[in-house]
């Protein structure tokens, strides 16, 4: 749709008065999630990294408003157990 709404506007204003402030792999995590929405274990996975690397990025850029948790849980494509997928708000 060529029209956002509020909500997308908001987050996209959020988006742009942070991103200058973004580390390289919180950037990184920000694109790919841009994509899909996804596990941390998928994120990793996706990068070629440890998912522990990637659980503080997410922290991060949930506290910074900018990622959400899907809801509900479900499956990770890489470890078959329930698990919090992100998306962008």
């Amino acid at each position: 749709s060529k029209y956002m709404t509020a909500i997308q506007q908001t987050s996209l204003f959020a988006y742009q008065q942070i991103q200058p402030t973004l580390s390289d792999r919180q950037q990184e995590v920000y694109n790919y999630l841009k994509h899909t929405e996804a596990t941390n274990k998928e994120i990793a996975r996706a990068f070629g990294l440890d998912s522990c690397s990637i659980t503080g990025r997410m922290k991060e850029l949930r506290e910074m408003g900018l990622v959400d948790e899907e809801s509900p849980k479900r499956p990770c494509k890489i470890s078959g157990k329930t698990a919090i997928a992100w998306r962008l708000k």
